[in-house]
């Protein structure tokens, strides 16, 4: 299955989450690649995945993004009916300590 074929299948809580981890990572603009898009709908998902990307594809972004759509997974999860929708408080830790 081609990248463009998973762009149909992304749910609203997949798109949400990236934005929120964008927004966590001071990213907001930034744009993903499709190839990128996929490993982390895969791995979002709960499915295993094996990305090959080339230097400088940017393997390092999921990385980062990924426990940042985990929190915004719990956080809509567990979050009371009504109260809380769309306020997520906690912040994971980067996983770069650069940054």
């Amino acid at each position: 299955v081609y990248s463009s074929d998973f762009a149909m299948a992304y749910s609203v809580e997949f798109r949400e989450a990236v934005a929120y981890s964008l927004s966590c990572v001071h990213l907001q603009r930034l744009t993903l690649k499709a190839k990128q898009e996929e490993a982390l709908f895969h791995l979002y998902s709960g499915r295993d995945v094996f990305a090959w990307f080339p230097t400088g594809y940017g393997k390092s972004i999921c990385y980062q993004l990924l426990p940042f759509m985990f929190d915004f997974k719990l956080k809509r999860t567990t979050a009371p009916q009504g109260e809380g929708e769309g306020v997520l408080c906690t912040r994971c830790l980067f996983l770069n300590g650069a940054l």
